[in-house]
């Protein structure tokens, strides 16, 4: 999956901004790589945390917002452009940000 200066190597499990390799998590990698899929579609902590996790885990929702933070703060770490932008009071949804 190829976006202005982020892709995704599903295959490989791997991250890059522009070049340079972002080293996300199991889940982190999951968790983008399944809002990546489809930009701009709104998915719930509920949506997220199905595809992503593979066992139930007591608190959902905080585990959905501390991997998403997760994600942010690395991907930050190479570029200001925002990915993944909060829908308040339902979720979350991966953006192309404008170059």
């Amino acid at each position: 999956m190829i976006f202005p200066r982020l892709k995704i190597h599903p295959c490989q499990h791997r991250v890059f901004i522009e070049e340079k390799e972002v080293l996300l998590t199991n889940l982190e990698f999951e968790a983008l790589h399944f809002l990546a899929r489809r930009p701009g579609y709104v998915f719930t902590k509920a949506q997220i945390h199905e595809a992503v996790w593979k066992r139930e885990t007591e608190n959902y929702e905080n585990a959905v917002q501390c991997v998403i933070a997760g994600i942010r703060k690395k991907l930050k770490a190479h570029t200001e452009k925002e990915y993944i932008q909060t829908v308040r009071n339902v979720g979350y949804r991966f953006i192309v940000p404008k170059t």
